[in-house]
């Protein structure tokens, strides 16, 4: 038979223990040692990426600025060769129209 002590409390289910031992501290501080280093490498990734992005952004703006330099020089060279062109097709025409008055007139005086 089962005796009960008078001086003991009778526990019925679950006892949760008030006292903290020391392996609960170390693994607890363990683990705010290693979230706090997984965070800190994530702020250095993070920052490392960012300072890449910066920098590739300020790469890109000044090839930006170089390729529409460029694009505004062969613009420039494009018109330039259009008016040269352009110059040459009149100087053509008014020759083609001279040779033309010329071999009017000296067709219609040999004809006569």
């Amino acid at each position: 038979m089962i005796v009960h002590d008078p001086n003991k409390p009778i526990h019925h289910g679950w006892h949760l223990d008030k006292r903290i031992s020391l392996a609960h501290i170390m693994t607890t501080v363990s683990l705010l040692f290693g979230l706090g280093s997984v965070i800190y490498a994530i702020e250095t990734r993070v920052t490392l990426v960012e300072q890449r992005v910066i920098t590739h952004e300020a790469v890109t703006d000044v090839e930006l600025a170089a390729i529409k330099d460029n694009d505004r020089n062969i613009a420039v060279e494009m018109t330039r060769h259009y008016m040269e062109i352009r110059k040459s097709l009149i100087r053509i025409e008014d020759q083609l129209d001279r040779h033309s008055e010329n071999s009017a007139t000296h067709g219609s005086k040999s004809g006569s």
